[in-house]
C-alpha cells in the first residue's frame, strides 16, 4: 500500500486528500516488526505477478479517495524509486510500536 501511494504520487495520480492514507500506512509500519527486505528480491517477485500485461507491470493506484486507476507500463526505475522510498521509511519506522 505504501509503495502504491508513493508510486501514484510520482506519476501524478494521487491527490492531497491521500495524505491521510500515507499517514495511516506510516502508523501501520510502526506495528509491524522490522525485517530486512531486499528491493531487488521484491522487484524480481513482482516480475512474476500474474497481473502483468504485455506493457509490463500493472498497478492499481488512487487518483483520489474512492477513485482507483489502472496504470500499465510503469518503468522499472519509477517502481524502484517508490519501493526504495517506502523501504527507507519502513526501516526507520518498522517495529517502533510492535
Amino acid at each position: 500500500i505504501g509503495t502504491a501511494l508513493r508510486l501514484g504520487e510520482s506519476l501524478g495520480y494521487s491527490s492531497k486528500g491521500l495524505a491521510s492514507y500515507r499517514e495511516l500506512t506510516d502508523r501501520m509500519m510502526r506495528r509491524v516488526p522490522c525485517r530486512k527486505i531486499d528491493c531487488k528480491a521484491v522487484l524480481k517477485a513482482m516480475a512474476l505477478d500474474k497481473k502483468r500485461s504485455s506493457a509490463g507491470q500493472r498497478f492499481v493506484l488512487l487518483e483520489r479517495i474512492g477513485c482507483p486507476v489502472i496504470c500499465d507500463g510503469v518503468d522499472t526505475r519509477t517502481v524502484r524509486s517508490a519501493l526504495e522510498s517506502m523501504l527507507d521509511d519502513y526501516h526507520v519506522l518498522g517495529g517502533t510500536d510492535a
